[in-house]
């Protein structure tokens, strides 16, 4: 089953828990997000944690935060595909019931930016439950990039015609 995810996604600040611990982070399950304010409300949200947390190499780092980019507003054809499992773990029962976040890796000049389409964050927007989905062994599989340019297109017109199928 398909959905459209219509703009603006409202992201409010809310707590996030993940089922597990976030992919590279040890201890990294407890969230908070906040939405930044900006030319297009909705568009970025800073994901900063709130747990001890160190890295697999044993490096603390403390209160790691994370720059989250809601996808639609520039890959509005961006769509990724949630077995019965996982979308049970989060208790998600509709498509809307679940938004989706993608981590940006910041770098300067801003142009060497990435953002990561292929394992976005899924969180249930109605009880805070998160996780991070790896659709596929490879980028190929599913046609979405680990280190896909930000600036590679500009504001896509018309967006909001991906989604998420359960």
């Amino acid at each position: 089953m398909q959905t459209t995810v219509n703009l603006p996604v409202t992201l409010s600040c809310m707590e996030i828990n993940f089922r597990r611990e976030m992919l590279g982070w040890i201890g990294a399950t407890h969230f908070l997000l906040e939405p930044i304010d900006g030319d297009i409300p909705g568009m970025f949200a800073e994901l900063r944690c709130t747990d001890d947390v160190r890295l697999r190499s044993g490096v603390t780092v403390p209160s790691p935060r994370f720059l989250m980019l809601t996808p639609w507003y520039l890959w509005p054809e961006y769509q990724v595909v949630l077995d019965d499992e996982f979308a049970d773990a989060l208790d998600i029962r509709v498509e809307d019931d679940a938004t989706l976040l993608n981590i940006v890796t910041q770098r300067v000049p801003l142009e060497r930016s990435t953002v990561n389409l292929f394992s976005p964050i899924v969180v249930n927007r109605h009880n805070g439950l998160a996780d991070q989905l790896v659709p596929a062994t490879s980028e190929s599989e599913v046609g979405w990039r680990v280190r896909t340019p930000l600036l590679s297109s500009g504001p896509a017109r018309g967006a909001g015609e991906g989604g998420i199928a359960c």
